[in-house]
């Protein structure tokens, strides 16, 4: 059977293999194939899982019993497996391998690279920008590597990183999904993210994660992991849309949002209103400001300082002895491959430095979530649903601690004039426009309703996708195959 596993979302996959047209192993063997062929250039995927092979075997005789299983899955692989991974597994995804990321959450401002795999390509040029801290997954998805991918979030390295990939991004409120095992920057807003091909995809794999029996919202939790369970209707959505979508918040327009993301937030909203929304425009955060003070940055970087020494102290392994933040930039400068003299250590150093200094920190966290709570507010006051704001807008929602779904939205055109970020193309021809991203107050299955019935309404506004520049084989049992380098975006 030929699958077009560029394109395949998880259900038409899961519908192969629970048919018999297609088997775990074989699936895993293209997906494997595919990127030791093609990864060398993007380098999205820092290491295959060495056992993928067998647990796809396993899953195959598995299913030949008549048990229920499921998809291959790009995601992350800890030395403490996490709750998300094990769910993954218990669902019968076969965790393929590790992604690439920024390192430390890109604390040091290296923009997908890392001391283990380098410097993650973008997909739709060879010198595409890719995103934030999740760019490797993002890219890996958007390639075909794999069905899907999961990462995490601290502040906009999801939407920033799927719009990027023309993915769909879905970061779930806090809590919701299980961060037990994870490497937290944050705890108020930081958590598991899921990329995907769809918003089908993602109500899947919310479905599969959902619930975390250590918090005391087990029961609401249990609750929305049902709602989550109903199908997806883009009908149903569509009367269902009478919901009032904010377009961009006076506080927000000084964000640099170029003409092509306005005039598509523009389309994005006149669909929405196609479908039933009642827009409302011009509205007024109360206390949210996009330029960030000097007392919200210090908050992330004392939690952030917190956080990995948290972490370097529950590790089974530590052959570096690290304890504090003052070890890990210690090792950074003396070791080679961290490049300390091209990408420093700033970020990292001035929350070692100032770890003393007089903030209050307390009283800074409390104006930092009475920020977050203008969402909140502006929801309530205008009796709405949902806000929509461009994805690369800076907004309050993880400081509001709200779920967040952003779903692709077209290219920039072909004349696009290229603009250059940390040395890659941020803005060019064919790259991945800023899509809308939405954020709410109100349960996930409610936001993933909504995306569904935009997602399903801008597919037949939206020309054919442009390929990524590397165009991968179709054949899931084809073996490595000529390159083709496609499109290249103006340098």
């Amino acid at each position: 059977m030929t699958v077009d596993l560029f394109q395949t979302d998880i259900y038409a996959l899961k519908a192969a293999l629970e048919s018999g047209k297609l088997t775990s192993l074989r699936l895993v063997e293209a997906y494997i194939a595919r990127i030791e062929d093609r990864d060398e250039t993007t380098k999205s995927v820092i290491c295959v899982n060495p056992y993928a092979r067998e647990v796809a075997q396993k899953s195959d005789d598995t299913r030949q019993k008549g048990e229920i299983i499921g998809l291959a899955l790009q995601g992350a692989n800890f030395a403490e497996e996490a709750a998300v991974v094990g769910k993954l597994r218990a669902a019968g995804a076969i965790i393929l391998g590790k992604t690439n990321v920024s390192e430390w959450g890109n604390a040091r401002r290296t923009d997908g690279w890392s001391a283990v795999r380098g410097r993650t390509l973008g997909a739709y040029s060879d010198t595409q920008h890719p995103g934030g801290s999740s760019c490797g997954s993002a890219v890996a998805v958007r390639l075909g590597f794999a069905a899907a991918a999961v990462g995490t979030e601290l502040n906009m390295g999801l939407t920033s990183s799927a719009a990027k990939a023309s993915l769909v991004g879905l970061k779930p409120t806090p809590g919701f999904v299980s961060r037990a095992g994870m490497v937290i920057g944050d705890a108020f807003q930081d958590g598991p993210v899921l990329i995907t091909r769809t918003v089908d995809d993602a109500a899947l794999l919310m479905t599969l994660l959902a619930g975390n029996a250590k918090t005391s919202e087990a029961t609401t939790i249990s609750r929305r992991k049902s709602a989550l369970l109903l199908p997806l209707n883009s009908e149903r959505h569509a009367e269902r849309m009478l919901y009032k979508a904010y377009e961009l918040p006076e506080s927000l327009r000084q964000s640099s949002i170029d003409a092509p993301t306005r005039a598509v937030f523009k389309r994005a909203l006149q669909i929405l209103e196609d479908c039933g929304a009642q827009i409302i425009d011009h509205v007024k955060y109360d206390r949210w400001n996009w330029k960030w003070t000097d007392e919200h940055l210090h908050i992330n970087r004392a939690l952030l300082k917190r956080s990995m020494e948290t972490m370097f102290s529950e590790l089974k392994d530590n052959p570096n002895s690290l304890e504090t933040l003052g070890d890990l930039i210690d090792y950074i400068k003396r070791t080679p491959e961290e490049e300390y003299d091209v990408y420093g250590a700033t970020y990292l150093e001035k929350a070692w430095s100032e770890s003393s200094r007089n903030y209050n920190l307390p009283e800074c966290i409390i104006d930092r979530q009475s920020m977050g709570r203008d969402v909140r507010r502006l929801l309530a006051k205008y009796h709405c649903d949902v806000i929509a704001v461009p994805a690369d807008c800076r907004n309050p929602s993880d400081l509001g601690q709200c779920p967040t779904i952003t779903v692709p939205m077209g290219f920039y055109p072909r004349d696009t004039k290229p603009l250059h970020y940390a040395g890659r193309v941020e803005v060019g021809p064919n790259i991945p426009l800023a899509p809308p991203d939405s954020l709410c107050d109100i349960v996930e299955y409610h936001l993933l309703g909504y995306a569904y019935a935009f997602e399903r309404a801008i597919k037949s506004a939206l020309k054919k996708e442009d390929l990524p520049f590397i165009w991968p084989d179709p054949q899931p049992t084809s073996q490595k195959g000529p390159k083709n380098k496609g499109r290249k975006a103006a340098r």
